[in-house]
């Protein structure tokens, strides 16, 4: 990611979690969309628009919320560049791990 944003581009690391079918993506862009809705992003911008680039982390699984998607901002571009954000993000991480098992299980009790 930091040679990416050094380079001036749009970067996304993908990280699967099969055993619990999520995915996890740290991605920096303009807005806090996933890469897969750049349509959407087209419209909601101009190319006028002087935007700043964030870091964003985003889960998708179906136990993760009601939408299936969750997107929250790391840091700045920049900011990103000058401190190491790894506990940040591991303990992001580890918040919507939780949520995901917790989801589940209360999913598996209501079947039964």
């Amino acid at each position: 990611m930091q040679n990416g944003i050094t380079a001036g581009e749009i970067k996304s690391c993908e990280l699967k979690i099969e055993d619990l079918d999520a995915t996890v993506y740290l991605q920096n862009n303009i807005i806090n969309l996933p890469f897969r809705y750049a349509k959407n992003i087209g419209k909601i911008i101009k190319d006028s628009d002087n935007l700043e680039m964030s870091v964003y982390m985003i889960i998708e699984s179906d136990d993760v919320n009601r939408s299936k998607l969750r997107i929250d901002k790391l840091a700045d571009d920049k900011i990103f560049l000058e401190r190491d954000f790894t506990a940040d993000f591991v303990s992001w991480l580890k918040i919507q791990l939780d949520a995901i098992e917790s989801n589940k299980k209360r999913k598996e009790r209501k079947r039964r």
